[in-house]
């Protein structure tokens, strides 16, 4: 699902390629140094615990939830202030 988002997100088809490079390719082809700059950016992104997606999202997989629901409530959180 991740792999799908980012390809919508771009306007690429998904593939097998890390997320991170998926991205980068679209923005800055052909420069490694700025994929690693998403990669990290992607990182920071999932390890801040306190953010407000991310949150509802694990809350909404503690309940057992499809893999659907969960990214559905975490971009829906996304879309508030």
């Amino acid at each position: 699902l991740l792999r799908q988002n980012a390809a919508l997100l771009v306007g690429t088809a998904a593939d097998t390629r890390p997320v991170h490079r998926l991205l980068a390719d679209a923005w800055v082809p052909g420069d490694a140094a700025f994929a690693e700059l998403v990669r990290a950016a992607l990182v920071l992104c999932a390890d801040h615990e306190l953010n407000v997606s991310a949150f509802a999202a694990r809350v909404v997989a503690s309940t057992g939830a499809h893999l659907h629901a969960t990214v559905s409530a975490g971009l829906a959180a996304l879309s508030g202030p």
